[in-house]
C-alpha cells in the first residue's frame, strides 16, 4: 500500500494538490484547510451575526471558574452537566446579541476613556489603592481571559447596562397606584385566634398491634436500613509540612537580597481631566476652540472641577471634578499618557487630541512606590520561603502516597512509610456523614465505588482541597435491608398516634369554627390582636399567611377559618375587621422609598418583557 502511495505521488495531479496545500499553508496557515472542511465554524447565528464556537467555549469556561468557585474546596468538575452547561452559554450568548444589536440601534455606544476609568476603578485590580497592571493580568489569567478579550466583554456589558438602565429608570408609578399601595401595605386586621396543641389530644389516643402490623405491612417499603460503609484513611496536609519546614537566616537575606535586585519603583499619577468630545453634535474646530477656551479660563485662576462638571463630557469622571484617580504607565491612550508623564504637580496641558476629542489633563499628584526594609519585610519573606518549600515537599509527598497506597494491601504500609496516622470514620450512608472528609463529594463516590467495595482496594488519592489529600479504604460494609417490625415498632406507634391526634385537633377546631359562625363565643381560651400587620412576627407564620388571605367580614357576619398547623395542632381564626393604611400612615420620605421602589420593579418587569420580545422577533439559525 505505502509503495502504491509513493508510484502515485509522482502523477501531475499530485503534485498540484502538494502545491495547493503548501500555498495555503504559507498565506493563511493549517486553519484554512479545516475551514475548507468545516465552513464557518459558526454554531449559531442571530440575525445575521456568527456567534462562534470559540465565544461559547470561552462562554463555558468562564461559566465553569464561577461554579467551581461557589462549591469552594468541595469543587468537582464531575458534577458539571456539560450539555445544560452549554445550551445555557449558547442561550445567554443569544439574547447579549440580540440586546447589544438593540442598543445599537438606539445609538448607544460606551467610549474607550470610560472602559479605562471602570478598570482603573476596580478594587480588584488594586494593590494598596491604586491600579496595578500585575494584579489586572494575574486577574484575568486566572479567569481565562486577554486583556482585549475582557475590555470586550466589559464594553457588551455596559451597552447592555446601559439599555437596562434606560427602560428601568423610564417606568413610573401614579399617584393612584400608590395610595392603592400604601393601603395595602399598611393595612392593619383585627383578629382572634384559638390554639389547639396536638399534645393534648396524644395522651387520650391509643394504638393496637394490628393498626401496627396493618400500617408495616402497607408502608414496608419504606422500611429499609441506609446502605453504609465504614472507611479508614490516611490524611496528607499542607498546613502541617508548613508548620515542619524551618527555615535559616541566611535564606531570608538571600531572599530579600534577591528582592531588592528585581524591584522597580513603580511612579503613579494622580490625574485629573476635562474631555471636550468630537462627535456628531461637535466637529473637530469648534471643540479645539472650545477647550482652548475653557483652557484660557483655566490659566485665569477658575477652578478646575467647577469647569470640569460644567464643560466635561466624560460624565462618569466630571461628578468627581474630572478625577481619574492613579494613573500607571501604559495604561491610558499613548497621547493622554505622554502629555500626563511631563506635567508637574498642578500644572495644566494645553488641549491634547486624542481618537475621543481634546482633553485638558492636570497633574495633581505623584506616588512612588519604595522598597521595605529587611526588618519590615522579614515576617513575610519567612512565611513565603516556608510555604513555598512546604508546597514542593507535599507535590512530592502526594506522589509517593500515589506510588505507595496503590501496591500496598491496606493503610498501614503508606502510613508508616510517610509517617501518617491511620484515622477512622463511623459509618456513613451515600448522602454523606458529619466529618469534612465523610461529606467529601469525591470521598462518598470512592467508598462506594466497586473498586473498594467488591475488590477491596485502597483508593487513589483525593484532593479534598490544594491543602489536603487523602487515601481511604473500606472498613465495613453494611448494604441496606429491610428492617423488621420489631426495629420500627416505636416510630410506626408514635406515627400512628400523631396523625390520630392530629385528625381529633382538627374535628375539635370545626366544630369550633363553626359554633362562631352560629354566634356562639366557641370554648378555649382566644388571643385578641387588634392591630396586625403583613410584616406581625408575634403570630405563627401558618396564622398570619392565612390570616391575610381571608375575605372582609360582610355586615354582621364574621370571617373564620381553620387551619392546620406544621407540628399536628390546629387553629380558628376569627377576622373581626380590616382597616386599610391611610395616607397619614406613611410620612413623605418612606412613601417616596416606596414610589421608587415600586417603579424600578415595573420598569425590571418591563425590561424582562423587551428581551423576550426582541429574542422571539429574532431570526436565530442553529447549525
Amino acid at each position: 500500500m505505502l509503495q502504491n502511495l509513493r508510484d502515485n505521488s509522482q502523477g501531475i495531479i499530485a503534485k498540484a494538490i502538494v502545491g495547493f496545500i503548501i500555498i495555503t499553508f504559507a498565506l493563511w496557515g493549517i486553519d484554512s484547510l479545516v475551514g475548507l472542511a468545516t465552513g464557518s465554524g459558526a454554531p449559531v447565528k442571530v440575525n445575521g451575526v456568527d456567534i462562534s464556537e470559540q465565544q461559547i467555549l470561552q462562554g463555558m469556561e468562564l461559566q465553569r471558574r464561577q461554579m467551581l468557585a461557589q462549591m469552594g474546596d468541595n469543587a468537582d468538575p464531575s458534577l458539571i452537566d456539560e450539555t445544560r452547561l452549554r445550551q445555557g452559554v449558547i442561550d445567554r450568548l443569544i439574547d447579549e446579541t440580540v440586546l447589544i444589536e438593540s442598543a445599537g440601534d438606539q445609538g448607544l455606544a460606551v467610549g474607550k476613556d470610560f472602559l479605562d476609568q471602570i478598570i482603573l476603578s476596580t478594587k480588584a485590580f488594586q494593590v494598596d489603592g491604586r491600579f496595578d497592571r500585575d494584579q489586572f493580568n494575574a486577574m484575568l489569567r486566572n479567569a481565562g481571559l486577554t486583556a482585549v478579550g475582557y475590555r470586550d466583554l466589559l464594553r457588551r456589558e455596559t451597552l447592555i447596562n446601559q439599555e437596562q438602565s434606560a427602560v428601568v429608570n423610564s417606568a413610573f408609578v401614579t399617584t393612584q397606584e400608590l395610595d392603592r399601595l400604601r393601603a395595602l401595605d399598611r393595612q392593619t386586621r383585627s383578629v382572634r385566634y384559638l390554639l389547639l396543641p396536638v399534645a393534648a389530644e396524644m395522651a387520650q389516643v391509643a394504638v393496637d398491634d394490628a393498626e401496627v402490623e396493618r400500617y408495616f405491612a402497607e408502608q414496608k417499603a419504606r422500611f429499609t436500613t441506609a446502605e453504609q460503609v465504614g472507611i479508614d484513611y490516611i490524611s496528607l496536609d499542607l498546613q502541617g509540612l508548613t508548620q515542619q519546614v524551618e527555615v535559616s537566616d541566611e535564606d531570608v537575606r538571600t531572599a530579600y537580597d534577591q528582592m531588592l535586585g528585581a524591584f522597580e519603583s513603580q511612579e503613579a499619577r494622580q490625574a485629573a481631566h476635562i474631555l471636550i468630545a468630537v462627535d456628531d453634535s461637535r466637529d473637530d474646530a469648534t471643540a479645539e476652540a472650545l477647550a482652548n477656551t475653557v483652557k484660557a479660563r483655566l490659566d485665569a485662576g477658575e477652578d478646575f472641577a467647577a469647569l470640569a462638571k460644567e464643560f466635561s463630557d466624560d460624565t462618569g469622571s466630571a461628578v468627581a471634578g474630572g478625577d481619574l484617580g492613579l494613573v500607571e504607565k501604559d495604561v491610558m491612550v499613548p497621547e493622554f499618557e505622554q502629555a500626563l508623564f511631563t506635567l508637574a504637580v498642578d500644572e495644566v496641558s494645553a488641549p491634547v487630541r486624542t481618537d475621543f476629542g481634546y482633553h485638558l489633563i492636570r497633574l495633581v499628584n505623584i506616588e512612588h512606590s519604595t522598597v521595605p526594609s529587611y526588618e519590615e519585610a522579614r515576617a513575610g519573606l519567612l512565611d513565603e520561603l516556608r510555604q513555598r518549600e512546604a508546597e514542593s515537599r507535599f507535590v512530592g509527598k502526594v506522589e509517593e502516597l500515589a506510588d505507595v497506597s496503590f501496591s500496598a494491601a491496606d493503610l498501614k504500609e503508606p502510613a508508616e512509610v510517610l509517617g501518617l496516622e491511620i484515622q477512622t470514620l463511623a459509618p456513613f450512608g451515600r448522602e454523606g456523614g458529619d466529618s469534612q472528609v465523610g461529606s467529601h463529594p469525591r470521598v462518598i463516590e470512592a467508598a462506594f465505588s466497586d473498586d473498594l467495595l467488591l475488590q477491596g482496594h485502597n483508593s487513589a488519592v483525593i484532593e479534598l482541597s490544594p491543602q489536603q489529600a487523602v487515601v481511604i479504604r473500606v472498613r465495613e460494609h453494611l448494604p441496606s435491608r429491610p428492617q423488621e417490625l420489631a426495629e420500627v415498632r416505636e416510630q410506626i406507634v408514635a406515627e400512628l398516634k400523631q396523625r390520630k391526634a392530629a385528625a381529633l385537633v382538627l374535628e375539635r377546631a370545626t366544630a369550633v369554627a363553626a359554633a362562631v359562625r352560629q354566634g356562639e363565643s366557641g370554648d378555649g381560651e382566644w388571643t385578641t390582636q387588634a392591630t396586625v400587620q403583613r410584616g406581625d412576627q408575634t403570630l405563627p407564620p401558618e396564622l398570619l399567611q392565612a390570616l391575610f388571605r381571608m375575605p372582609k367580614p360582610v355586615g354582621d357576619a364574621v370571617s373564620v377559618k381553620t387551619v392546620a398547623l406544621r407540628d399536628g395542632g390546629a387553629a380558628v381564626l376569627v377576622l373581626d375587621g380590616v382597616s386599610d393604611g391611610t395616607l397619614e400612615s406613611m410620612d413623605e420620605s418612606e412613601a417616596q422609598m416606596l414610589k421608587a421602589f415600586l417603579a424600578s420593579r415595573m420598569g425590571q418587569y418591563d425590561y424582562r418583557s423587551a428581551v423576550v420580545n426582541r429574542r422571539q422577533a429574532a431570526e436565530v439559525e442553529r447549525l
